[in-house]
């Protein structure tokens, strides 16, 4: 015998989280680059891992390198553990080294600047 006070059917709805920036279309990406550049401060995990959609999903290696540029000077981080801030350099000497709107000379040479922060080239 069904329960007076309670509807078989569930009207609950879980929270939802956003999908990843992976999932998401290369136009959200990109508007969400776009304003992220244009001054919106969003937390340094949000630049990170969208940067990383645009350098895996979309090979957008200009924007990608932007965005992390932007978490390299964000004020949270170098409260980052150790592996968290090298990943971050990581990658944005990988999308200075790939990113063609720089000339060659000078993303080379930027990218090895930016691993040296990690460790010293020898």
């Amino acid at each position: 015998m069904p329960n007076p006070g309670i509807s078989s059917a569930s009207s609950y709805t879980p929270p939802t989280t956003p999908p990843s920036w992976a999932d998401r279309t290369p136009n959200e990406r990109l508007a969400a680059a776009q304003e992220y550049l244009r001054g919106a401060r969003p937390p340094l995990a949000e630049l990170r891992d969208l940067a990383a959609a645009l350098k895996d999903v979309d090979k957008r290696f200009t924007h990608a390198r932007r965005l992390l540029l932007r978490a390299r000077r964000h004020e949270d981080f170098n409260k980052q553990d150790t592996k968290t801030r090298h990943k971050i350099l990581q990658q944005l000497a990988f999308c200075t080294y790939k990113d063609d709107d720089l000339p060659a000379e000078r993303r080379f040479k930027r990218a090895l600047e930016w691993l040296e922060e990690i460790a010293p080239l020898d």
